[in-house]
């Protein structure tokens, strides 16, 4: 029965010692997190001010057709930038400082974008040949 004692003595260390550092590493750590000081989140950069931050370009309702040509009438520009000859009216009203029946170069004149074809500026042929559209060649 001697050799059976020192058998379980041997055991008992071998199994108690990794409890015990198991233990203490547990309790280490808890008592470095209870001694660590307060944990502060890391301050937002600061924000510019409104009125200094670029503000996104706006898309514009309307596109501006400046009276290029001897003639242009707002008849031509209709069926030019709109395809339809009858949205001259629309145009019109979009320009209410506007009198259709004098338009004059270098005058700018408001088109509604939800009526364009097209964006590209208005040919001298265009005017010229009465709205027939030029040929391509």
């Amino acid at each position: 029965m001697m050799k059976s004692a020192p058998c379980r003595t041997w055991v008992t260390v071998m199994v108690g010692l990794p409890v015990i550092a198991i233990l203490s590493t547990c309790a280490t750590t808890q008592e470095v997190k209870k001694t660590q000081g307060p944990v502060f989140e890391r301050e937002p950069a600061p924000q510019t001010p409104a009125k200094l931050q670029p503000k996104p370009p706006q898309k514009s309702p309307y596109l501006l057709h400046k009276v290029t040509w001897p003639n242009e009438t707002l008849y031509l520009i209709a069926k030019w930038y709109t395809g339809r000859t009858e949205n001259w009216r629309t145009i019109a009203d979009a320009n209410p400082k506007l009198d259709p029946s004098r338009i004059r170069l270098g005058m700018e004149i408001k088109i509604p974008a939800e009526l364009l074809e097209t964006i590209l500026p208005m040919p001298r042929d265009f005017v010229q040949g009465g709205g027939s559209k030029p040929n391509k060649r």
